[in-house]
């Protein structure tokens, strides 16, 4: 009797556990995943208002920024766009003062939604100069992009830096704008930094071979600091010395060189030399004329000459004995002299 109950038992004990394992296997466990799957759901809905909320309160700066960014994009015509860039790649060179080398512009289509002009160029100047040009790609409003940038010093002391960029102009097919017309549009300009707070990394640069690392306190106003160089004397129809700022070691220059930002096209015994300025613009220099410029100004034809260097300078001594003041002073070299050093240091060099 005992057996047939512990039997019965078991029986009922299984039959629980199967018809447990059916009602979880039939409504529990897909209630829980149903559950899961919509409380994720409500989480991805959550976050879309949170994204749609945002999206609405900025409608103003996303429209105003698309309007900006298709009306100074790119010409869709591939000549067009790429008359537009080099002309805007030659308004950055002029306004930097560095020297234009390689503009190599390729369009590179992407997909129906827009096209990129692909422009790799090189240019050449000083740290400051090419700080300069990087400042105007970044802050002309066309729609480019400075997708790239490799320096590379062009001598020893790392005075002259060549600059590598990539450059990507943006080119956007013509749109319906009439979607536009009753939505606001925040149409402030775009926010600029101001130049003056990039000088600061030009003065500060510790890779500057004249950067003594001293401390100045300004104790009245900045000096005016003049930018100059003369033309002293010409040896032949290829070789004319100056004397000034950006004159080198020996003194003398040749067709095809630069001084200051200032290429030398012609050389000419009766006439003088021809140099290309910076801007582009053709200056001729006679004997003992100079190129002239004030601080950041434009260069301009003077007659007053360069001064100086420390190495030509009179030397001047001063001695004081029974409360009177004695002043001896050597003869300067004058001009004659200093073209005479340089052309026989330069038939020196020549042997």
């Amino acid at each position: 009797m005992e057996t047939k109950q512990r039997e019965k038992l078991l029986l009922i004990l299984t039959g629980l556990c199967v018809a447990l394992w059916i009602v979880n296997w039939l409504i529990i466990s897909p209630l829980l995943a149903s559950w899961h799957h919509r409380a994720d759901h409500i989480a991805e809905l959550r976050k879309s208002l949170a994204d749609g909320k945002r999206l609405i309160r900025r409608e103003g700066s996303i429209r105003g920024q698309w309007l900006r960014m298709s009306t100074n994009a790119l010409s869709t015509s591939p000549t067009v766009a790429e008359r537009q860039l080099f002309d805007a790649f030659d308004r950055w060179v002029r306004e930097s003062g560095v020297t234009e080398g390689s503009f190599n512009p390729q369009l590179k289509p992407t997909d129906d939604n827009y096209t990129v002009m692909e422009c790799h160029a090189e240019v050449t100047g000083t740290y400051e100069n090419v700080l300069r040009f990087l400042y105007n790609v970044e802050s002309d409003p066309m729609g480019v992009q400075l997708a790239g940038a490799n320096f590379a010093s062009r001598d020893d002391t790392g005075q002259q830096i060549s600059l590598t960029v990539q450059l990507n102009g943006l080119l956007l097919p013509t749109t319906d704008e009439s979607s536009f017309a009753d939505a606001p549009v925040d149409s402030n300009p775009m926010v600029v930094t101001p130049w003056s707070d990039f000088e600061l990394i030009t003065h500060k640069n510790i890779f500057d071979p004249t950067r003594t690392g001293s401390y100045h306190v300004s104790r009245g106003p900045k000096p005016v600091v003049v930018h100059s160089f003369t033309l002293c004397g010409l040896e032949d129809d290829y070789t004319a010395v100056f004397k000034g700022e950006g004159t080198s070691e020996k003194g003398y220059f040749r067709v095809g060189e630069s001084i200051d930002g200032f290429m030398i096209r012609q050389i000419n015994l009766n006439t003088g030399v021809k140099l290309t300025d910076p801007s582009g613009n053709i200056q001729e220099l006679k004997m003992d004329e100079s190129m002239r410029r004030v601080e950041n100004g434009p260069w301009t034809k003077s007659d007053e000459p360069a001064p100086e260097s420390p190495s030509s300078a009179a030397a001047t001594s001063t001695t004081e004995s029974s409360g009177s003041v004695s002043s001896v002073s050597a003869t300067p070299a004058g001009p004659a002299s200093d073209i005479l050093a340089i052309l026989k240091k330069r038939k020196e060099e020549e042997k």
